[in-house]
């Protein structure tokens, strides 16, 4: 598939086009991974949240909300749920 320029994939991806979420899950996943990992300092947790953020954007539809730079919207995301997940841990 041809990339999308960012504006173009943003739009796509709130109109729940599969091809553009396995697009956007390709071109967003190891950077995800990284941060997560550097949060949760485990690999298979890393894993774990990226794959539900994922799932959890495509089952509930949250892409139609996305107003800000997919990358921004992804990470900070991503980031949350890994804070979350420290503060179940304690």
């Amino acid at each position: 598939m041809e990339k999308y320029p960012d504006q173009l994939l943003l739009a796509q991806f709130r109109k729940g086009n599969v091809g553009v979420f396995e697009q956007v899950y390709k071109t967003y996943y190891k950077s995800l991974i990284a941060e997560a990992y550097l949060l949760l300092q485990n690999e298979q947790e890393a894993e774990d949240q990226v794959q539900g953020l994922f799932i959890e954007i495509w089952d509930k539809k949250l892409y139609r909300n996305v107003q800000i730079a997919l990358r921004s919207y992804l990470h900070r995301s991503i980031h949350n749920r890994c804070l979350n997940v420290l503060d179940k841990q304690k």
